[in-house]
This record gives structure tokens, C-alpha cells and sequence, in this order.
């Protein structure tokens, strides 16, 4: 991979404030991983081992739980819905500059990430996902994947990319952003849960 030192006050306008270094590594078939996104992910675990509203994560069939779920928005935990939009706003970005979208890919994402949900998925020990593409029939606008890693205190469960035989484990509060026609998979996770955000830049700039 190649490794780029990134200032992000050069990209950001509404969030010069939260302007940080961080570095980018960069995988084939523009698979970018960005580390550190977060000002203080002890805090975000914190807020999130606080909340008491989870819910079972099944499968799109409802006939698999992967494990459990909890939603996220300005409505619903708000301070960790900021923490989140900002860190994944940073690194989205970043990954434009890096990455210049196609105008007919823009055009169709509205740029306000205020009125979005994010889920917060963890994983059960033993469990992970076959191949697949985020952006099939169901999901025709999901242009781009951003993965937002909460944790990294347990085993294996890396995403693997299968055309480039690429295998990453982000660590905690670290963001990969992907396009979203790309064949991945996630292999199971071992002692432990791990704690994802799978966020989809799209039409409407949200799951």
C-alpha cells in the first residue's frame, strides 16, 4: 500500500476546527484506509457500552442474526451522532481529493450528512459475512462504502477484497471507504465483538 501524511484543513471547510493529521493508506482498486479519524474514540466506546437500546442484527432474509444493533442519529444519541458524522465526514473528504468522484456520481449526492442514521453493528464472536457488493439491485446507489471501525480488541474478522486478494484490519477509529461494486467479505471474528459502522455515500448520502 502507499502511505500519505494528509492534512485535512487543506479539504475542510465547515470543519476547519476539527482539523487533524492522519494518515491514509491507499489499496488497489481505490480501497483507502484512513487512521485515527476520531478526536477521542475512547469516549465514542464510552458512549456506546452506555447505551441500553440495542436490537438484534439479522439478515436481510430475517433468518440469521449476526448480532446485535444500535441506531444512531441527531434524534438519538446525539453526541455520539456527531462524533460519528464528523470523523466520517474527515475521511470522506479526503478520500474525494484523493479519488475524484465522476460528475454523474456527484450529482446525484446530496452533501449534508445532518439528517442521516447510522448503525452501529457488532459482530458475534464466531460470525462474519460472504461475499458480496454493497451496491447491487437493491441497494443501485450505494456508489461508495465507508467502514468505520469502533474497536479492534478482538480476533481475526478482517475484510478481504477478493479481486485484489487484499486482506485489512483497521484498528480502532480507523475509516475504509471503498466503491461499492467491489467483491468483499469479512472473515469471522474470533474472542471477542467487533463494533462497525457500515455507512453508504449514495443519493441520498446515507444508508
Amino acid at each position: 500500500y502507499l502511505r500519505h501524511q494528509i492534512h485535512m484543513s487543506d479539504v475542510l471547510d465547515d470543519y476547519e476546527a476539527l482539523a487533524v493529521m492522519i494518515n491514509a493508506r491507499l489499496f488497489p482498486n481505490k480501497v483507502a484506509l484512513f487512521e485515527g479519524c476520531f478526536d477521542d474514540i475512547e469516549k465514542v466506546n464510552s458512549l456506546v457500552s452506555n447505551a441500553k437500546d440495542w436490537e438484534d442484527w439479522k439478515s436481510s432474509s430475517n433468518d440469521f442474526t449476526y448480532g446485535s444493533r444500535l441506531i444512531v442519529s441527531a434524534g438519538r444519541h446525539e453526541e455520539l451522532f456527531a462524533m460519528i458524522r464528523d470523523a466520517i465526514t474527515k475521511a470522506s473528504n479526503k478520500y474525494k481529493e484523493i479519488y475524484p468522484i465522476p460528475h454523474q456520481e456527484l450529482s446525484q449526492m446530496k452533501n449534508s450528512m445532518f439528517n442521516v442514521v447510522f448503525r452501529i453493528n457488532k459482530y458475534d464472536s464466531g460470525v462474519g459475512m460472504g461475499e458480496h457488493v454493497d451496491r447491487d439491485d437493491y441497494n443501485e446507489n450505494a456508489y461508495y462504502v465507508v467502514a468505520t471501525y469502533l474497536n479492534d480488541d478482538y480476533d481475526d474478522g478482517e475484510i478481504f477484497f477478493i479481486e485484489s486478494e487484499t486482506k485489512i484490519k483497521p484498528k480502532a477509529g480507523d475509516i475504509a471507504i471503498f466503491p461499492g461494486n467491489l467483491v468483499h467479505m469479512v472473515f469471522p471474528v474470533m474472542n471477542g465483538n467487533k463494533m462497525i459502522i457500515t455507512h453508504h455515500l449514495n443519493g441520498d448520502f446515507g444508508d
